[in-house]
């Protein structure tokens, strides 16, 4: 199916498309102005959580899809959790090969997947934003748009408070109450699992070179024994994560001139899909932003990334955060 259009008139307007990569799955949607048009839901495409391999056949999978409905030139956004120091230019080159092999025509914009969170606010203000899904991300901007990033830099010593972090938690939780080192818990059962399973589970992961998902689903098993359950060990996993959580905000708001007056954005499948946890998460906030008034969960990130496009805001980030392929 071809989707035509001529660019830029009021009645015909040129259509864009979003894409958030996630740790866990990619979303892309193509857009006619504010018309929806297609949506698009592929695998992980971060590669703490794939190999290089299965990455670049998500991202060229996700431009042919592009491709083959749009004949005419198209600006794509993509936000990926695979935007990093170490993997920018390669993450540049790999949707470039994209575009050959698909003769994709048009530009894509490549940033990390917090910036469109980070930008919701004009020039001149400030803001802290924080992704709490699969992993967790915490960056600031001042007010000069100067960034800092102050957590999920490396994949196995951060995502404090992240789906990775309480699933970890509560794999050692079960392998203690398995050998007898810890109390029982019903985060094993609520993971489907019995002592012998928990055990042969956490030498599987250990086996693993990436390991992040199979961690990150143990999540829901903690989050459930934890409100269902009442389960005492999976409480003190939650109270210890909000912990280090509160100490990535503090770390945020020490970059900022008046950290309770920024914009704090919260968003992620985890602090999203579970309200007792977001209640926690908002409460840390509150006392690391010395109680900012304006606290926003965005549950829908790509209108976050289609508000980022359509307000210029690309143009605000620098150079060390932003790739452009062009066709």
């Amino acid at each position: 199916m071809s989707l035509s259009d001529t660019p830029g008139t009021t009645e015909n307007p040129a259509i864009h498309a979003v894409a958030d990569c996630g740790g866990t799955h990619t979303r892309l949607e193509l857009w006619r102005g504010d018309e929806l048009l297609v949506t698009e839901n592929l695998g992980s495409a971060n590669t703490a959580a794939t190999s290089d391999t299965e990455a670049a056949r998500i991202y060229a999978e996700l431009v042919g899809h592009i491709a083959s409905r749009v004949p005419d030139p198209v600006d794509t956004y993509v936000a990926t959790a695979g935007f990093d120091d170490p993997t920018a230019d390669r993450l540049a080159e790999m949707f470039a090969d994209a575009v050959r092999e698909h003769r994709y025509l048009g530009r894509i914009h490549l940033f990390n997947d917090i910036l469109p969170l980070l930008f919701t606010d004009e020039p001149g203000s400030e803001s802290v934003a924080a992704i709490i899904g699969t992993g967790s991300a915490f960056w600031a901007r001042n007010a000069q748009d100067d960034i800092t990033r102050v957590g999920g830099v490396e994949w196995v010593a951060s995502d404090e408070g992240a789906a990775v972090d309480v699933g970890r938690r509560g794999l050692v939780a079960m392998v203690r109450a398995a050998d007898g080192r810890g109390e029982a818990t019903t985060i094993t059962a609520r993971a489907g699992l019995d002592d012998a399973g928990a055990l042969r589970l956490a030498r599987e992961l250990g086996q693993d070179s990436r390991p992040k998902k199979h961690l990150a689903v143990l999540a829901r098993a903690v989050t459930t024994a934890w409100e269902e359950d009442d389960d005492a060990v999976a409480g003190r996993i939650m109270a210890s994560v909000v912990e280090q959580v509160e100490e990535s905000f503090a770390a945020a708001a020490r970059n900022l001139a008046d950290p309770a007056a920024a914009t704090w954005v919260i968003c992620g499948g985890l602090v999203g899909g579970c309200l007792p946890y977001q209640r926690l998460v908002l409460g840390a906030c509150a006392r690391a932003s010395g109680g900012a008034a304006q606290v926003h969960v965005v549950e829908n990130a790509l209108g976050a990334l289609r508000s980022f496009a359509a307000r210029g805001c690309a143009s605000r980030v620098g150079n060390r955060y932003r790739r452009t392929v062009v066709s």
